[in-house]
């Protein structure tokens, strides 16, 4: 006859199988789905990509001479886009 701490430690021991068992299941449902993933292949482009301020860093100095010539319409009362609204 098994005594209460005898079924205890069975238990345990059952429960730690039944775990270890859960786990095996997981790690290869993992190694199943790694294996059916797609593989994305890196391609290069030798295209350079062309940006709207290309050339004029927010550091650097800007377009000098357009912002004169704007400067000079808004001086001029040329440019009133906004005024009226």
């Amino acid at each position: 006859m098994t005594t209460a701490p005898e079924k205890e430690k069975e238990q345990e021991k059952e429960e730690e199988e039944e775990e270890e068992e859960k786990e095996k299941v997981k790690k290869k449902a993992k190694e199943r789905e790694k294996k059916n993933e797609k593989k994305v292949e890196v391609v290069s482009c030798d295209v350079k990509q062309q940006y709207p301020f290309e050339g004029f860093n927010i550091d650097d100095e800007g377009p000098t001479e357009l912002m004169s010539s704007f400067s000079q319409w808004i001086n001029e009362g040329l440019y009133k886009h906004h005024a009226k609204k």
